[in-house]
């Protein structure tokens, strides 16, 4: 059963995928035809940013209610959330997508690239610590549990009900940080190459960024198309 914030959530995201895949299908019009005209190009980039700059802002409002309906991101397909790197893509994988350097750009970039998977890397510490703490913290509660036998059946569910909302409370202050922690990269890495870039090449690699995602929502809800044929 979906939350309501799950359900409002999933409602914009629908939306939003669409309207991307509308700005792409102009854009890759603009760049098959009027690659030259550095106006129209420009236009379409700071379009596609705003797009995606929506995204985010419409993510937190709803991450600061419950962030961790994005690390099981009901919208998405099994396929998507395959491909995910706590709560969207990995910022490693955008230095895939950019193209025809130059030495100097190339230099920057590997620079960037370098710095961007030791961050990876200390989110991915942080997870692991924060993984070890709710261990900790639920083991800790259950052993005070039984440590209790004569306490009646009413204290025992109190105990219970506070042993879950500790939990909860906990694990969703962890996993908002992590979340928080992995956007910021992915804001640093989106910045980083786009400074880096030329006009063209920046409006090149945000929709090269867009395509990946819509095909890749579209390979998932085939799959799952053929998966409720096949039952």
């Amino acid at each position: 059963m979906k939350t309501q914030i799950q359900i409002k959530f999933s409602k914009f995201y629908e939306k939003w995928i669409s309207q991307l895949e509308n700005l792409l299908s102009i854009i890759l019009i603009v760049l098959r035809e009027s690659r030259e005209d550095s106006k129209a190009c420009e236009s379409e980039y700071h379009k596609l940013l705003a797009h995606h700059k929506e995204y985010y802002t419409s993510k937190w409002a709803t991450a600061t209610e419950n962030a961790l309906i994005f690390f099981c991101p009901v919208w998405l397909s099994p396929l998507e959330i395959s491909h995910m790197w706590f709560t969207g893509w990995r910022p490693s994988m955008a230095f895939q997508i950019v193209r025809s350097l130059n030495e100097e750009q190339l230099k920057k970039i590997e620079g960037l690239q370098a710095k961007i998977k030791e961050e990876e890397v200390r989110v991915g510490r942080e997870m692991e610590r924060h993984s070890r703490q709710m261990t900790s913290w639920k083991t800790l509660l259950l052993v005070r549990l039984d440590s209790e036998p004569q306490v009646t059946d009413t204290a025992v569910l109190k105990q219970v009900h506070e042993m879950v909302e500790s939990v909860k409370t906990g694990m969703a202050s962890g996993m908002e940080k992590v979340a928080k922690m992995a956007d910021c990269i992915r804001r640093k890495t989106l910045r980083g190459l786009l400074d880096v870039l030329t006009p063209i090449q920046r409006l090149e690699f945000l929709a090269a960024m867009s395509m990946f995602q819509i095909q890749l929502m579209k390979r998932g809800k085939s799959e799952l198309e053929r998966e409720l044929e096949l039952d």
